[in-house]
């Protein structure tokens, strides 16, 4: 269930759409500063100064939880909880 975001759809939405242009990898990485401008001037936005730090704190945020869910579920590995295949059996 999403939480109740009244008036910040625009930028949830923006986010979700920019979240697409991210670099693939091995690890999640930052939006690029090229995709949130190009958003920009596609959608004739207003204040990009704005529109860039709005965009930018929600994908520092996302980095972070993200970071910290794989860490968690690093620890959940090194401690033998979360790969419990039998690896004897082939």
């Amino acid at each position: 269930m999403e939480p109740i975001v009244d008036g910040f759809e625009f930028y949830l939405d923006a986010f979700r759409e920019l979240s697409t242009a991210r670099p693939s990898g091995l690890d999640l990485q930052a939006i690029p500063f090229t995709a949130i401008a190009e958003y920009f001037r596609i959608y004739e936005l207003e204040d990009f100064d704005e529109f860039a730090s709005v965009i930018r704190m929600m994908d520092t945020t996302y980095l972070e939880l993200h970071e910290g869910d794989r860490k968690a579920e690093g620890d959940k590995n090194a401690n033998g909880n979360a790969d419990t295949k039998n690896r004897n059996k082939r």
